[in-house]
């Protein structure tokens, strides 16, 4: 029986190995959150098993994990969804295809989200 995406990608490693890419060792003069966007995308793209968002589609969901940063931390808050354009805030590559995979990604991947937003 086939895993669920879910548990084959719980890091950046494995969501590489779902893609059968080799993971990227040497970000070069890559900020931080430079490296985070990057490995945030390959996440991504592992867990949207092929599922590429279309813009143009009005009626296609995108969803995004939402986060809640306060003195005391940076947090999952909720996964919420779009129906057309990007807003201001949301990177259009790293939508996901459903609500259960946004909410999954915000949690699992805290620290990308983290270095990628602050």
């Amino acid at each position: 029986m086939k895993q669920n995406i879910k548990e084959q990608v719980t890091s950046y490693e494995d969501a590489c190995k779902v893609l059968g890419i080799e993971p990227i060792t040497d970000f070069g003069d890559a900020t931080p959150d430079e490296i985070a966007y990057k490995k945030l995308k390959t996440v991504i793209k592992a867990l949207n098993e092929g599922w590429i968002s279309d813009y143009r589609n009005s009626n296609e969901k995108k969803w995004y994990p939402w986060f809640y940063v306060s003195p005391s931390g940076f947090a999952f808050y909720v996964a919420g969804c779009g129906f057309s354009l990007p807003l201001a805030g949301h990177a259009a590559r790293l939508c996901l295809k459903d609500e259960e995979l946004a909410a999954y990604a915000g949690k699992q991947f805290l620290d990308l989200w983290e270095g990628f937003i602050l």
